[in-house]
């Protein structure tokens, strides 16, 4: 019961995870220029959503169990396959005369494969940008992996891990790269500290902590829209990814374990890769793009648009795992993507 429980919990924390990142990419970027109400939504969730991914593939991670070449096939292979097929897809796409007139002057317009490679590894895809989270997440367990091998014992090596992390952001953190892997391997250090010292069990008040990560968050974008000095503003980022999104980070997973039964949450967090592969570029990026250039542009026009994107963006990838997983497809794009339909 204590087996199944624990994984009902963490299936909750993807679920509600997927959803902030489908919602945070549902509004296109003129959507966010003419409404800060849309900006500071769009800003708010990127502070601590995939945190929440990072943080809790933390909490699975063991080193004792990690195998380089099972993570080379789960992640890289995947990451390589699915960006070379957008790729080829919007380079058909860019070669059809209706479909290229769409696509001209947008961020879908034609770049060269070179060009295209480049920026798949400085983290820049412009066709499928959201798969720099399997990118990072494989250089971070290998990071995580190598450091516990010369730190040798895993609590230590954590807490190292952690306070390295912190210092290298520090430093670095005006370094796109740099700051990205940096501040992702603390989260994934914090989810692994969690299940260490047993914070989520220990600890059940969520409410108050996640007010708090909420208050820190919303101030710091409040501030940094105000044009404050470089230094004010390299604090105010500091304060809200090492103590804002840490407190919403944990207080999500103390929440999970509260509403563990909750089925809706448990579904999606099933297939929260599924989706999160799937759902961008197509039934986010691209559909949203194409429905503002046939309405007007206004404010619950905008609302509308994010509507349609947000749940295309969860009910499309369910339908096409649940066709694969009719037509006995599952082996196949399991190998290419790692994608598989999951029931229950």
């Amino acid at each position: 019961m204590a087996s199944k429980k624990r994984i009902e919990w963490i299936d909750v924390v993807k679920g509600i995870g997927i959803l902030l990142v489908v919602i945070g990419h549902a509004p296109r970027d003129i959507m966010r220029s003419q409404y800060n109400s849309i900006d500071v939504l769009y800003q708010f969730i990127y502070t601590f959503h995939m945190g929440i991914f990072f943080a809790i593939s933390g909490y699975l991670y063991s080193s004792r169990k990690f195998e380089v070449k099972k993570a080379i096939k789960r992640l890289i292979i995947p990451w390589i396959i699915y960006s070379l097929c957008i790729y080829i897809l919007f380079y058909v796409a860019n070669h059809i005369g209706p479909i290229s007139s769409i696509l001209s002057n947008s961020e879908y317009s034609l770049i060269s494969i070179k060009d295209y490679i480049i920026d798949m590894l400085l983290i820049k895809n412009p066709y499928a940008f959201h798969m720099w989270f399997i990118y990072i997440l494989f250089i971070v367990q290998m990071i995580e992996y190598i450091l516990d091998k010369v730190l040798n014992k895993e609590l230590r090596a954590n807490n190292t891990i952690l306070v390295i992390s912190i210092i290298l952001y520090m430093f670095f953190y005006k370094y796109f790269l740099i700051n990205i892997i940096t501040k992702y391997v603390f989260y994934f250090s914090l989810g692994r500290l969690i299940r260490l010292s047993n914070i989520d069990e220990t600890r059940r008040e969520s409410g108050l902590t996640f007010i708090l990560g909420i208050v820190v968050n919303l101030l710091s974008i409040y501030l940094i829209k105000r044009d404050c000095s470089d230094i004010m503003q390299s604090l105010i980022i500091f304060i809200r990814v090492f103590v804002g999104t840490s407190l919403i980070v944990v207080s999500i997973i103390q929440l999970a374990h509260k509403i563990a039964n909750i089925k809706i949450f448990q579904y999606l967090g099933r297939n929260s890769y599924n989706i999160y592969i799937l759902h961008q570029p197509f039934f986010c990026a691209f559909l949203g793009t194409i429905m503002l250039k046939m309405i007007p542009f206004n404010y619950f026009n905008f609302l509308f648009v994010m509507l349609v994107c947000g749940i295309t963006g969860i009910v499309a990838p369910l339908i096409i795992t649940r066709f694969i997983h009719l037509i006995k497809a599952d082996n196949l794009f399991e190998r290419l993507f790692n994608i598989k339909y999951i029931e229950r």
